[in-house]
């Protein structure tokens, strides 16, 4: 009886680590594919004031994330307040300052094909970023979202999300 204690714990420790395992590979801002939209939005549904609510790229010199927000009004103009701008280097992307200012934003398609997701696009003179585009997200009754997403990759960790505050 005395043999199997130490190997009901070690089972027990392998289950541990198998669920910290399968926990840590999980969807990250892979995001579920039914969170993509994939029809086009009207407009008044995606204007709004929308928060910084999670920033992966590097926390390096980063302000408050609660002053970073972007207004989409209805008639396809926006307003960047305090976005964090990069540069794209070879492992990783530097914070290279804020932008504040007026844009214009548009809906459009991310990718082509039968699966093509819609995004967001921002046009701002003096606007430096990866990208200019962001991955227009909604789930169910929650309010829309957008990921702005460096790499193609989708389980990347340098994204910015911002989420309308309806």
């Amino acid at each position: 009886m005395n043999a199997l204690k130490p190997l009901n714990h070690k089972v027990f420790l392998a289950s541990i680590a198998l669920l910290f395992a399968i926990l840590a590979c999980g969807d990250g801002f892979g995001e579920v594919v039914e969170d993509y939209i994939k029809e086009a939005p009207q407009t008044d549904d995606v204007a709004g004031l929308y928060n910084l609510t999670y920033y992966g790229v590097s926390q390096d010199s980063l302000d408050d994330l609660t002053s970073s927000s972007i207004q989409l009004y209805s008639d396809g103009t926006c307003l960047l307040s305090n976005i964090p701008m990069h540069t794209d280097l070879e492992e990783t992307y530097e914070l290279t300052g804020y932008y504040s200012g007026s844009c214009e934003w548009e809906v459009v398609p991310m990718e082509d094909g039968k699966d093509a997701r819609l995004g967001i696009c921002f046009k701002a003179t003096d606007f430096v970023s990866p990208t200019n585009c962001a991955y227009l997200l909604k789930h169910e009754e929650e309010p829309f979202r957008f990921v702005f997403r460096f790499e193609k990759d989708p389980y990347t960790p340098y994204v910015m999300v911002f989420t309308a505050t309806k």
